[in-house]
C-alpha cells in the first residue's frame, strides 16, 4: 500500500532569504550533534529547498555574484516542514547577543543584529502566507 506524501505549499520567496533559511538549518543541523535524527533533517530540508532552485551555480565562484537582486525562488514543502523552518528562524538569541558583543568590531555587531531581524520577518511572512 502506497502512503501519500503530505501536500506541499509552494511559495515564492526572494532566493536571498532561501539563503538565509539554508544557514539557519546549517547552524541548527552543527548545533545539534548529539542528536543524529535533527542533523540529518536539517540536512534533508535543506536539500529539498536546494532543488526548488534550478539555477543554483555548480561553481562556488559563481555563488560570489548570484542571485541576482530580485531572484525570486518557487520552494514546495510540507506543512510541517515550514512550520519547522519558522521554529529555526526564529531562534536569534544567539545573533542577538553577538550584536551585543561589544567586543566584536561594530560591522560584525551589525551584521548579527540584521541577520536576527530579517530572520524574524522572514518567519513572520512564511507564517502570515500559511494563514497561522
Amino acid at each position: 500500500m502506497n502512503e501519500e506524501s503530505p501536500a506541499r505549499i509552494g511559495l515564492s520567496i526572494p532566493t536571498k532569504d532561501w539563503l538565509l533559511i539554508d544557514g539557519a538549518l546549517d547552524n541548527l543541523g552543527a548545533l545539534a550533534i548529539g542528536d543524529p535524527s535533527l542533523v540529518q533533517w536539517c540536512g534533508t530540508v535543506r536539500e529539498a529547498g536546494w532543488r526548488g532552485i534550478p539555477d543554483r551555480p555548480a561553481d562556488p565562484g559563481g555563488l560570489e555574484s548570484w542571485p541576482a537582486e530580485g531572484h525570486v525562488s518557487e520552494i514546495r514543502l510540507p506543512r510541517e516542514t515550514w512550520a519547522f523552518i519558522i521554529d529555526a528562524l526564529g531562534d536569534v538569541e544567539a545573533d542577538r547577543m553577538l550584536a551585543n558583543d561589544g567586543s566584536l568590531p561594530p560591522e560584525e555587531r551589525e551584521l548579527r543584529a540584521k541577520i536576527a531581524a530579517r530572520s524574524e520577518a522572514i518567519a513572520a511572512e512564511i507564517r502570515r502566507r500559511l494563514g497561522q
